[in-house]
């Protein structure tokens, strides 16, 4: 994906959720309907920063998640930057929501709960793909024209993993930057 360092935040609210869980998953057009009424990004160069905030791995040998840790080399938080065309901007979220939807590198995603208040976003999506992998991901969000918060917690469960499970946090946070160079 060419801007993933905007769309990571917002594939991060794409998948935020809090609140009752919903009697059956909402369809793309319905998700895309909601996300239409949020403020449009400006088109620009974007900074987005993601944080791991923690990271678990329950039922695995004593230490595996920090061994893991130690394998990323203390790198809990990543930085990349991208270029939002104006064509980009003008169409808001819905191309990023509608990739999401239709699923990426072999997931099958469906959005369990994705509601919109103004420019705050609560959302959750369950997911399964290859190697039997489950995910669940919860999200919180607020979006804008120059800025987007994420707290997002993902919970992924399949025989890869130690254990079988393993829960993330993450913190991003997106940022126009200035105009596209």
């Amino acid at each position: 994906m060419k801007n993933l360092a905007y769309v990571a935040p917002l594939l991060a609210i794409a998948i935020t959720a809090c609140g009752d869980e919903p009697s059956e998953p909402k369809s793309i057009d319905e998700v895309i309907e909601a996300a239409s009424g949020m403020t449009q990004p400006l088109p620009g160069e974007y900074r987005s920063t993601t944080e791991m905030v923690s990271l678990e791995i329950p039922g695995a040998p004593e230490g595996m998640a920090e061994q893991m840790k130690g394998m990323m080399g203390g790198q809990f938080t990543q930085t990349t930057t991208s270029c939002l065309t104006e064509e980009e901007a003008s169409q808001g979220f819905e191309q990023q929501f509608r990739q999401l939807g239709e699923g990426m590198n072999g997931m099958k995603c469906d959005f369990d709960k994705f509601d919109v208040d103004g420019d705050d976003v609560d959302a959750r999506m369950t997911c399964s793909g290859p190697q039997n992998l489950t995910a669940t991901m919860e999200m919180e969000g607020t979006t804008g024209a120059e800025r987007q918060t994420v707290d997002m917690n993902m919970q992924m469960r399949t025989s890869q993993i130690p254990g079988g499970e393993m829960n993330v946090a993450l913190k991003v946070l997106t940022e126009r930057v200035g105009d596209c160079t």
